[in-house]
Parts: C-alpha cells; sequence; structure tokens
C-alpha cells in the first residue's frame, strides 16, 4: 500500500536537513523512522505505512506546501530554556493526545514549573488547503479514544451545520495567552480542545472561546479579548508559523532545547483506504515515549 502523503494530524513529509532527532540514554527513539542511520544524508520520513528511511532524491513537497528549500534554507527552530516547543493545531487529534499525555507525565514529576510548553502554529487548513472534514475526525477519534479513554472523546453531537469551519481564530486565542504566560496558552489550548472534542463546542465563535477562557484561572479573560478584538497575537503567530512551516512534519512536532525533535511522540500508524473515506490503523502505540521524552527535556532545562 502506498504511502499517505496528506500533511493532516499525525501525517506528513519532512527533510532533515538540520537538528537531531531525539533518542534516551539507551538509544531508543520517540519515532524510530526519523532516525537516519547515515551520518550527513538527508533522509525522508514518512508517518504512514512505509517507515523506512531512504536517501532523499529531489525535491519533495507536501499537499498544500512549496517545495523545501535547499539544506541549510530553513531557520532553526529557537527553544527557549526551561521550555520545549510544539507546532499543533487545536483541531488535531493526535497533537491533543500527545500533550494530554505530556501534561499528565508532567504533573506525576511535580515538573509543571520547571518546563512549560511553548505552543506554536502548525495551521492545518493552510497547510491542507480546506478546513478539517468531519469526515476525517469521525474516523480518527474511535481510534484516539480508545488509546486515553479517559480524555472523554466523543464525535460530534451537535447539528453538523455547526461543525467550526475554522480553527484560525481558536488558534490565534491561544497565541492571545500566550502573550499572558506560557501557562496561561497551555490552560487555554487544552480547555478549547477539550471543548471541541469532548464538548462539541463551536471553538470558531468569539464569543464562545472568551466563555471557554473564563474556566481557566490563568487567563485573564478580559485582556484575551482585548487582544482578539484588536488582532495583536496574529501577526506574530502568523510570522513564525510562515518562517517554519517547511521545517515541520505535522502535527504534533516537539522540538527541544538540544536541537533534537520527534514527530507524533510514540505512535505509528497507517490509514486504510484514502482519508475521508477510510480509517487509520494504529501498527504501534508506546506511551512511554512521552514519559522519556519529558526526562530528556528535564534534564536539558536543569
Amino acid at each position: 500500500m502506498a504511502a499517505v502523503t496528506s500533511p493532516r494530524c499525525g501525517l506528513g513529509f519532512r527533510t532533515l536537513s538540520a537538528g537531531r532527532t531525539f533518542k534516551d540514554a539507551e538509544g531508543r527513539g520517540p519515532d524510530q523512522s526519523i532516525i537516519d542511520p547515515k551520518a550527513g544524508t538527508t533522509a525522508l520520513s514518512v508517518s504512514g505505512p512505509d517507515r523506512d528511511l531512504r536517501p532523499l532524491r529531489g525535491k519533495p513537497t507536501r499537499c498544500g506546501s512549496a517545495p523545501r528549500g535547499e539544506k541549510g534554507q530553513l531557520g532553526m527552530v529557537e527553544v527557549s530554556a526551561g521550555t520545549i516547543v510544539v507546532y499543533t493545531d487545536v483541531a488535531c487529534g493526535w497533537s491533543t493526545l500527545a500533550l494530554d499525555r505530556f501534561y499528565r507525565a508532567r504533573a506525576r514529576t511535580g515538573a509543571q514549573d520547571k518546563l512549560r510548553v511553548d505552543l506554536r502554529l502548525f495551521a492545518l487548513e493552510d497547510v491542507n488547503r480546506f478546513p478539517i472534514p468531519k469526515r476525517y475526525l469521525d474516523a480518527e477519534i474511535p481510534v484516539i479514544g480508545a488509546l486515553e479513554p479517559d480524555f472523554g472523546w466523543k464525535l460530534w453531537q451537535n447539528d453538523i451545520s455547526t461543525w467550526p469551519n475554522s480553527t484560525m481564530l481558536a488558534n490565534e486565542a491561544v497565541h492571545a495567552a500566550k502573550r499572558q504566560s506560557l501557562r496561561a496558552a497551555e490552560e487555554l489550548d487544552m480547555a478549547i480542545r477539550r471543548a471541541f472534542f469532548c464538548d462539541s463546542g463551536r471553538i470558531d465563535l468569539l464569543h464562545e472561546l472568551i466563555d471557554i477562557a473564563t474556566r481557566c484561572p490563568g487567563v485573564d479573560e478580559a485582556e484575551l479579548a482585548v487582544a482578539l478584538d484588536t488582532g495583536v497575537a496574529r501577526g506574530e503567530m502568523m510570522r513564525e508559523y510562515h518562517a517554519h512551516r517547511d521545517k515541520v512534519q505535522g502535527s504534533p512536532h516537539f522540538f527541544l532545547g538540544d536541537g533534537s525533535d520527534v514527530h507524533n511522540p510514540g505512535i505509528q500508524l497507517h490509514w486504510v483506504g484514502e482519508p475521508g473515506e477510510g480509517f487509520p490503523v494504529i501498527d504501534a502505540d508506546d506511551p512511554q515515549t512521552i514519559n522519556r521524552l519529558l526526562d530528556h527535556a528535564l534534564t536539558i532545562a536543569r
């Protein structure tokens, strides 16, 4: 079966032109497919049924994306001390799973104040050139939900006419909250995800986002409302997105302070049938990958 190349949640191509792939002390990587066994060789990584590395020939492209530049043209992802960068979209189920696992693992170690997540945009509707279709998530949610059923996943419970036609405002709200603090952004981001994936919330509506913010202790909802009214966060969000879009494999993609990175940690999957018609199949799920990723990030932060 040919590899699925549509660059939505959990899928896509990436060239390894810079940085190192995360491996723990025992040499295990969260996504073994992106470890290049040939030093200095640019490799192509596929999150799909064909996960074997092979030398890169020509200039790969992704659906809805411009061709990548030559090696060295892409700017490095800057990771501040005490943070881990995650490129994501609030409507991505795979990143919701990864972030939920990461936050719970961090809470178990009491490391909330030692390591914060710096959430950055990977705009699926821009990369794919269409809004996230309901039929895609209808196929993904039962599969993702089986991995962490306690999260409270539900298929869309409201009328189909109320399905959010864009996630850009919701993503902007997260970045507006990040102007307050990384903690505020973490709280609002996960609250928006729960509203969408668990409560069928209209996360494309301004008043709904402000209502969600009122339930986040670390978010000043009045300040958030002003930021969304004025659009003060959108410019920086989009500049950062466009600067690094072609370095990001998909949602979620984690970047650490030592230059290592991993896409969709612990998950290997492939699609049966075409996206929107078929369904994803989990080939491997290692929840401990998140724990190793957290341990490595904390070691860097010390």
